[in-house]
């Protein structure tokens, strides 16, 4: 083999390799996009599903909430007469007194 020859072959080896480099490259670059898409929508997808989990827990706290003050009202109402009254009879006997 001359070396005008094994310069040949070099070249020709050369165009190959970049050509397979190229080709690599594209391949990764496909395979990191399609990843980032997939990250991308999965994590929209938790955020979806985390914000709806919100909204419940505030509904349920919400219900909880008026539920506790409904029942503190309820028994408030009769403390509250018992007060007054007790107060009333109070008044009378210092009046009395």
């Amino acid at each position: 083999m001359t070396p005008e020859d094994l310069e040949q072959i070099a070249a020709v080896l050369n165009v190959a390799e970049r050509r397979i480099v190229d080709a690599t490259v594209a391949s990764v670059d496909r395979i990191v996009d399609a990843t980032t898409a997939l990250v991308d929508a999965t994590a929209a997808s938790l955020r979806a599903e985390i914000k709806a989990a919100e909204e419940r827990t505030n509904a349920r706290i919400e219900h909880v909430e008026t539920t506790l003050l409904t029942e503190f009202h309820k028994g408030a109402s009769p403390m509250e007469m018992r007060a007054r009254t007790h107060a009333a009879v109070l008044r009378a006997i210092d009046a009395v007194l």
